[in-house]
């Protein structure tokens, strides 16, 4: 009975002087990436590093002070957004599937230009079909030096959300002023205030609330291969009232696809369809947006350049993407090496179960 006693006073001893020990430091690793952005801006001019400034806000912080974290930062570009290309989204893809690869992190949060940030983060939700770790993307609507300087705060409440092992089946995430938005559905719709976006038709994956990550909503996902590469001769092209098509006509571009970003629910002038033709009989897919913020694109109209005609002649059509975040989409399905068929009929079956 003794022997029986010490023992398991040993067995407590050793849970608490050395596993408990271990536990405590084991702690979860969550690595901010920076692209640049106006996030980094000091004022207008230009990009300044605030990863000293920025580690020393998060070890302050009264939302993450409950949680053992070991925050890290590693500056990948110092770029306006809207010098990010669709090749700069491939190679910080990879930057992060090596992370991943290596298990050196338990979640990514990503400070990028606001410009942009749709672009990114659709093209990072594509390229990441199947999350094993949280990736959030997040910026700051106002500079460095600015008194309502938002990027402290959209930092921190990233790092929160990317610290849970949730979040990683939501597929990637934006947020701003503590709502987390998908990648897909996300939109910039104004050019300065502090709560500029929002989710297109969709509601928001969720939000932040005290020391709780509210979840709402659960996105589609896509399954999709990475690519190596990415083939970036995909185009947009907005009409407007009275468009002739001479312009679109008359352009000497070797598409590899084409974006229409036409009027109401999907509609364009009769004068475009002698290129929309052309580009669909040689095999090279035509999709069809909207000028319009809100609300889905309907094939209800069979007049010529009407919804149903487009869709007949087999134009793309798929609701609450909008042109850029379409051109991404049409970029990747063309270097997963999709033929024509495969994405016409991808998109068919996706539209028609929204």
């Amino acid at each position: 009975m003794l022997l029986t006693y010490v023992v398991k006073k040993m067995a407590l001893l050793y849970y608490f002087i050395f596993l408990r020990g271990v536990i405590n430091f084991v702690k979860k690793r969550i690595l901010i990436i920076f692209t640049g952005g106006t996030i980094t801006m000091k004022d207008y001019n230009g990009s300044i590093d605030i990863s000293k400034k920025i580690l020393s806000k998060i070890n302050s912080s009264t939302l993450l002070s409950n949680f053992d974290l070991n925050v890290e930062v590693e500056i990948f570009s110092s770029k306006p957004s809207p010098k990010f290309s669709i090749s700069d989204m491939l190679v910080l893809g990879k930057f992060i599937d090596e992370k991943i690869s290596c298990n050196s992190y338990d979640g990514f949060v990503i400070a990028h230009g606001t410009d942009t940030i749709e672009e990114t983060s659709f093209f990072l939700n594509l390229y990441f079909s199947n999350l094993s770790v949280p990736i959030v993307l997040t910026g700051s609507m106002k500079v460095f030096s600015d008194n309502l300087y938002d990027g402290y705060d959209n930092l921190i409440s990233s790092i929160f959300v990317a610290s849970s092992t949730q979040t990683k089946n939501y597929g990637v995430l934006v947020i701003f002023k503590n709502i987390i938005m998908s990648a897909l559905h996300v939109s910039k719709f104004h050019t300065e205030n502090l709560d500029s976006f929002k989710s297109i038709d969709f509601p928001n994956v969720g939000t932040i609330d005290s020391n709780n990550i509210n979840f709402h909503f659960k996105p589609n996902r896509f399954n999709l291969p990475k690519i190596d590469s990415i083939n970036d001769d995909v185009f947009i092209y907005k009409t407007y009232s009275g468009d002739s098509g001479y312009f679109l006509e008359n352009s000497n571009i070797n598409y590899s696809a084409l974006v229409i970003e036409g009027f109401g629910s999907g509609n364009v002038s009769e004068f475009l369809l002698p290129k929309i033709k052309d580009l669909l009989s040689n095999g090279i897919p035509v999709a069809i947006c909207t000028r319009v913020p809100e609300g889905p694109l309907k094939t209800n109209y069979n007049y010529p350049g009407g919804g149903n005609n487009l869709r007949e002649l087999g134009c793309i059509f798929y609701n609450s993407i909008d042109s850029h975040k379409m051109r991404i989409f049409l970029a990747y399905l063309i270097s997963c090496k999709f033929s024509f068929y495969e994405i016409n009929n991808f998109f068919n079956l996706m539209y028609n179960n929204v």
